[in-house]
């Protein structure tokens, strides 16, 4: 049964599309990771506290290409308190 948590288009963030890719999976401690394509934001949503914590892509230096997927680390990072995400993208080239 599916259920929404979040409506990213009316909570502020304003995302009009989100992704997670066909190889994402949630980890043990009930976070997922999804990108937002047309807004170019990466991000990671605590089911647990219905926190998201989101960073910006469309600025990195080589610009990404096509975005296949998005991977989570399996578990905070306690020695940081952090969880990490993974883009998974091609590099946009261009030749010239």
């Amino acid at each position: 049964m599916e259920s929404a948590v979040i409506d990213y288009s009316k909570d502020g963030h304003g995302f009009t599309q989100v992704v997670r890719g066909s190889t994402s999976g949630s980890s043990k401690d009930n976070w997922i990771s999804f990108f937002a394509p047309n807004e170019k934001q990466v991000c990671v949503l605590d089911l647990n506290t219905v926190k998201t914590y989101c960073a910006d892509y469309g600025s990195a230096l080589p610009p990404y290409g096509g975005i296949d997927y998005v991977l989570d680390s399996k578990g905070v990072d306690r020695l940081v308190a952090s969880v990490y995400v993974i883009l998974v993208a091609g590099i946009l080239v261009s030749i010239r």
